[in-house]
């Protein structure tokens, strides 16, 4: 009878160590999913980041194109003057 309730004893505990085990693995599984989506949470953000320097860059071009044609016209009128 000892000898039945000491194999019941192991069973139980063989159970247990194998749930524990499952439950370890199911709790890696969900930290490699968030730190994959904090991962793609930081690419993300890097590309908008790289997005916001794009656009800055169009901006500051369109402003010194702007710039330039203002200096032509402002600047186109003198040679006109010189000439006659």
């Amino acid at each position: 009878m000892t000898d039945g309730r000491r194999r019941l004893q192991l069973l139980l505990l063989r159970r247990l160590l194998l749930l524990l085990l499952l439950l370890l693995l199911l709790l890696l599984l969900l930290l490699l999913l968030l730190l994959l989506l904090l991962l793609l949470l930081l690419l993300l953000l890097l590309l908008l980041l790289l997005l916001l320097l794009l656009l800055l860059l169009l901006l500051l071009l369109l402003l010194l194109l702007a710039t330039a044609a203002v200096a032509v016209v402002v600047g186109g009128g003198g040679e006109e003057h010189e000439q006659q």
